[in-house]
């Protein structure tokens, strides 16, 4: 009997050992992957935050001054002295009074940042809800990230596409361009005209719920479907095909990528 307490005992002992070294271990990797977060957290173009469900900060990354050039202190006391008058500013504020505390729920806006010394800075934000462990709504957690580079960019694209645009509408045939991430940068009134749309489709709208609605004129909807799905698979693939349509013509569809002078491509033209 004592022989088998001793042995039960070890036994134990040994178990122990072993859970210890499995929980040792699964904290230090949790720990690695802490460290590695926070790394990436301090160190990019992107600052998180966290705010009480009133608005207050109740916590920041310390890349902040890195990213918008005003240290914590100064972001939260002074942000609204901070704002351009920049249009999109207006807009995030009344963005921001739709802020929902409802599951599943996040909110965008964009800033623009006045900076000493240097260009106006625009910042992308993203919000949502955080609750506790017993379902209430505690505070608001978010990132903002520097997309100044990209944002005029796009604006600058916008002002030439204002001039394609005026070009396109004197053309007879229906034009559609789409950027590298199949949102729409042009149209013109003829694609509307030839495929019964409702309304011309918006700026930066996506593409894919314009193709749905031109889909609904063809008749031959899996050829038609088809090309969509080889034009968003490949962007390089040129496409040419004949289809018919709902008002009993034929329409001659082509599809090419569009190319920088350096053969990158950027996008996709329809005609």
């Amino acid at each position: 009997m004592i022989g088998l307490v001793i042995i039960v005992f070890i036994i134990g002992l040994k178990d122990n050992s072993q859970n210890n070294e499995e929980l040792y271990q699964s904290k230090k990797s949790l720990s690695q992957t802490l460290t590695q977060q926070r790394f990436i957290l301090e160190h990019g173009d992107t600052f998180s935050f966290t705010l009480d469900k009133n608005g207050a900060p109740l916590f920041v990354t310390d890349n902040i001054e890195k990213v918008t050039g005003y240290n914590k202190t100064r972001w939260f006391s002074e942000l609204p002295d901070l704002l351009t008058q920049n249009k999109i500013n207006q807009k995030a504020d009344s963005d921001f009074n739709k802020f929902s505390n409802e599951k599943g729920f996040e909110l965008n806006y964009n800033l623009e940042i006045k900076r000493i010394n240097n260009r106006n800075l625009i910042l992308e934000f993203r919000e949502r809800p955080y609750f506790n462990d017993i379902g209430e709504f505690g505070a608001i957690v978010g990132a903002a990230k520097d997309i100044t580079d990209s944002y005029l960019r796009r604006e600058e694209l916008k002002m030439s596409l204002s001039i394609l645009e005026a070009q396109h509408e004197a053309v007879k045939d229906a034009i559609l361009i789409t950027d590298e991430q199949n949102k729409i940068i042009s149209c013109n009134s003829k694609l509307v005209s030839m495929f019964a749309l409702k309304e011309k489709p918006s700026f930066d709208s996506l593409a894919k719920d314009t193709l749905d609605a031109m889909l609904d004129f063809t008749i031959e909807k899996s050829k038609f479907e088809q090309l969509i799905s080889d034009a968003f698979e490949n962007s390089l693939t040129e496409i040419q095909s004949t289809l018919s349509m709902l008002n009993g013509r034929f329409y001659d569809c082509y599809s090419a990528p569009i190319r920088e002078q350096q053969g990158v491509v950027f996008g996709r033209i329809g005609a």
